[in-house]
């Protein structure tokens, strides 16, 4: 279905278990810097954030702290079925 490396896999499995990842989106000194909510994480690089975001598996909610731009990413219904069918 979804031509996707093993490390992808591993970011979609890490955030079914309830996991988000932060991403800086402005133009700062940490901007493409990524977050995540729990310190044991897979590795996450932006090249996979933006596979899985046009594949439309995982989506993004902007929150802004002290007005830096940070994108809060989780995974949609479609990741969570993309997980299901992988196991």
């Amino acid at each position: 279905m979804y031509n996707l490396t093993q490390e992808q896999k591993n970011v979609l499995l890490w955030l079914k278990e309830g996991n988000t990842f932060e991403v800086c989106s402005e133009y700062c000194t940490d901007q493409g810097k990524i977050i995540p909510t729990y310190p044991i994480a897979p590795k996450i690089i932006n090249r996979t954030v933006y596979k899985l975001r046009r594949e439309g598996l995982i989506k993004y909610q902007a929150a802004y702290r002290y007005g830096i731009r940070w994108d809060r990413f989780s995974l949609t219904l479609k990741g969570k079925e993309a997980v299901c069918s992988k196991r």
